[in-house]
Formats: C-alpha cells, sequence, structure tokens
C-alpha cells in the first residue's frame, strides 16, 4: 500500500510553541507511516539535523538571507542560490503530496495554497484581537479571509484564537479547534535536571515563563511585588528574554524589588518551574496559554489573571483565576501568602485528577481526524 505523502511549511525548524508543534506532528506522521517533507522558509538545516531523523526529507533556502552589497561576490552566490531555491520549489510545488500543511499563518498559508496538495489544512496560532502581525503579509482583512477559504479547515489553537478569526478578519466558513498537543512525559523528564538555582526556605516561590513583552504584563508584577514584599517573604522567579527586560530591571531598581530574579532565556525551564509552589500569569492575553498548562503537568497550581483563553485551559480546581487588572491580581497573591496551606491541596488535586495523557495522544488524534 502506498505510504501517504505529507508537506508541512512553517518560517523556522526552530523557535517557539509553533515550531515545536511542527515536530510533535511530524514525528507523529513519521510514527504513523506517512511520508513526511518539512520545508522551512528561513534556513535551518543546522537545526533540522540534529533535531529529526534522516527519513523526514527537508527543504529550505539553504543559507541565511542577508543583505550583502551589490554585485559583490557574496550578492552573486546568495542571487543563484535564491534562484535554485526557487526553481527546485516550484518543482515541489507541483508534486502531488496527499497533504498540504500551514502549520503558521505568514508565508507559509500561501506556499500551501498555491501548492498541488490533495487536501489542504492551515493552522492559526494567534488572537488576532490582540496581535494581528499576519497583516504585515495581507494588505487587508478580505484578502488574508480569501486565503484562508483555499483550505479545506483552517485550524485553530483555540476557541478564544477562532472567536478572534471572526471578529478581526471575518468568518471564512471553514474554521475548526484543535487544541496543541504536549508531550508531558517530556516535560516531565527534563524536570528532573539539575537546576542551576536553588528555591528559597522558608519563602514562598512563584515562578512564571514567557517572553518579557507588553502581553505577559509583567511590569504589572513589579507594582504587585512593590505592594507585598514588605509583608510577606516570598520570590519571584521570571524565566524568559524579551524587549521589555531594561524596563524590568529599572522598576525592580526603582521599587528596591530584592524578590524578584529574572533569570533570562533558558533552554530547559522545567527544573525551574518544578520547584514553585505556584505558577502565576498576568498576561493580557494569551492564545493557547501553554506555559499553565506545562506547570499543571509538573503538579504546579496556577494564580492566573483572566483572559479568553483561561477558560479553556484552567479547571478552577487546579488553580485559581483573578480579574486582569493589578488591584485584584495583588489581592489574589497576597490571599495565596495568607493560606500557604493552599499549596498542597492544590497539588495532591492535580496529582489525583489532572489529565496529563489527555494532553498528548489524543490531541494528536484530534488533529489526524481531520484528513483520516
Amino acid at each position: 500500500m502506498k505510504r501517504k505523502s505529507v508537506l508541512i511549511e512553517n518560517d523556522h525548524v526552530e523557535g517557539g510553541g509553533v515550531e515545536l508543534v511542527l515536530y510533535y506532528l511530524a514525528m507523529h506522521l513519521r510514527e504513523k507511516g506517512y511520508k513526511v517533507t518539512i520545508r522551512t522558509i528561513y534556513d535551518g538545516l543546522a537545526d533540522f539535523k540534529k533535531k529529526y531523523p534522516k527519513d523526514i526529507a527537508y527543504f529550505s533556502p539553504g543559507y541565511d538571507w542577508k543583505d550583502p552589497k551589490f554585485l559583490t561576490p557574496g550578492w552573486w552566490k546568495q542571487k543563484i542560490s535564491w534562484e535554485l531555491y526557487n526553481y527546485r520549489q516550484k518543482r515541489l510545488d507541483k508534486y502531488p503530496f496527499d497533504i498540504g500543511i500551514a502549520i503558521k499563518e505568514d508565508q507559509s498559508m500561501r506556499d500551501i495554497a498555491l501548492g498541488n496538495a490533495k487536501r489542504k489544512f492551515a493552522w492559526v496560532h494567534s488572537d488576532h484581537r490582540y496581535d494581528h502581525w499576519t497583516d504585515y503579509y495581507y494588505k487587508t482583512a478580505e484578502e488574508e479571509r480569501s486565503w484562508m477559504e483555499k483550505f479545506e479547515k483552517v485550524v485553530c489553537v483555540s476557541e478564544a484564537a477562532a472567536d478572534s478569526v471572526r471578529e478581526v478578519i471575518g468568518d471564512p466558513g471553514n474554521l475548526c479547534v484543535r487544541l496543541n498537543p504536549i508531550d508531558y512525559r517530556d516535560i516531565q523528564e527534563k524536570a528532573e535536571a539539575p537546576c542551576s538555582l536553588t528555591r528559597p526556605e522558608g519563602k514562598m516561590l512563584f515562578v512564571t515563563v514567557g517572553r518579557l513583552t507588553q502581553q505577559k504584563n509583567y511590569l504589572c508584577l513589579m507594582e504587585v511585588c512593590r505592594q507585598l514584599q514588605d509583608k510577606y517573604d516570598f520570590e519571584v522567579w521570571i524565566v524568559g528574554e524579551g524587549p521589555q527586560r531594561k524596563a524590568l530591571e529599572e522598576k525592580i531598581e526603582e521599587y528596591g524589588l530584592h524578590c524578584v530574579k529574572l533569570l533570562g532565556e533558558q533552554k530547559n525551564p522545567y527544573p525551574f518551574v518544578k520547584q514553585a509552589d505556584w505558577f502565576i500569569s498576568t498576561a493580557e492575553w494569551e492564545s493557547y496559554g501553554i506555559a499553565m498548562q506545562e506547570a499543571l503537568i509538573l503538579g504546579i497550581p496556577v494564580l492566573t489573571a483572566y483572559c479568553a483563553v483561561v477558560d479553556e485551559v484552567i479547571d478552577p480546581k487546579f488553580g485559581r483565576v483573578v480579574p486582569n487588572n493589578p488591584e485584584d491580581i495583588c489581592r489574589g497573591v497576597e490571599e495565596l501568602l495568607q493560606n500557604p496551606q493552599w499549596v498542597q491541596e492544590y497539588h495532591d488535586r492535580i496529582e489525583k485528577e489532572y489529565d496529563r495523557e489527555g494532553l498528548w495522544a489524543q490531541r494528536l488524534q484530534d488533529i489526524c481526524d481531520l484528513w483520516e
């Protein structure tokens, strides 16, 4: 019996949550007997060789895009490479893949739509109401919607993401929701690795993971710490890097926040999360909330400011949800500090009732059911 072929396109091989979904899906399809090809817009051959098995094919420009001086040897080398890539891509687009998947909303969506796959699917990972970053690729909402209409299904990673598409660009008529798979076994294994930082004795520890951006609202968290650090013994670890680092460092110095530690980007954040009493999220919005789900995998209860996706990923018995404003977030943190016994109560409930299995195999099968 002929193996079904599938082409998956993304902009990068390595990066964040999208690239992880790319890896999970590609490996799952390989295990199910599909012939898998991955294409990226930017070169990622070195990362691909480190991560993927040899029986998954890879196609990319083969070089990192730069802007060398016109007509120099570097310019000619890049031009020749680019023309060769375009020629090979045209041949690839003519190949009759059984399934074509644009795993991201950017150029990948247009590339797969123009290709020769028999069945085509696209993904939406963001909340367009807060981060309509794809307007860089599409001149109007109508144009973006017209590209979405070329697919059999457009997969949104949450109901919140699907609602945002309907509100911002209009309903293309083919939206569905499939939650991203999370390999809980991999997270549990990585959490056992040695940690470069030891949790403070006699203090409640809050940990959060995310890019230092306005979306994550860490400046609000600094204000909460300012109001509470003289009343209670606690620490806050922030794992992540981003454009707001300088602003956060300035607030830490201005407020004298000895309770806050900026840990920077960590390839393996899970040993830090595992030491927490509470995972805390102050994000203004989330399209999927993966970090909160990863904390629950490790048995860590969640305190989160409310945003649309919270209803989909946090059961109240596994954490606490507060209104998304500085005053209520502060009250929520103080309530936890006043009730340290809640840590064990929530942890025990998570260990007993949280469905880790459902985060992995079932979600992968729900995705594959789209074409199987």
